[in-house]
C-alpha cells in the first residue's frame, strides 16, 4: 500500500510461515520490519492484514459488486456470445 510519503509492505512466503510487514519512508528506505511468527499473539491479527490486503490487490470487492449490479439487472446476464 502506498500513500503521500510512504508505504507498507506486507509478505508471506508460506502460509505458515511468518508475516512480514515493512514500513518505507518516501525514499524507499525501511523504517520499520515486523515480522509475526504463529506462535506470537499479533498471529491472527497479521493473517487478517495480509488476507485483507490480498483481497484489496485482487479487487474481490469490486468484482463481486459489479456482479451483484449485473444479477440484478433486467435482461440477459453476461456476454452473449457469437453463435457460429
Amino acid at each position: 500500500m502506498r500513500f503521500s510519503d510512504f508505504a507498507i509492505g506486507i509478505s508471506q512466503d508460506d502460509p505458515n510461515a511468518a508475516v512480514t510487514i515493512k514500513l518505507v519512508n518516501d525514499r524507499g528506505e525501511p523504517t520499520a520490519v515486523i515480522s509475526v511468527g504463529r506462535a506470537d499473539d499479533e498471529w491472527i491479527g497479521a493473517v487478517s492484514l495480509i488476507n485483507s490486503a490480498d483481497l484489496k490487490v485482487k479487487k474481490v470487492g469490486q468484482t463481486l459488486g459489479r456482479a451483484m449490479e449485473e444479477l440484478g439487472r433486467a435482461g440477459t446476464i453476461g456476454i452473449e456470445s457469437d453463435p457460429a
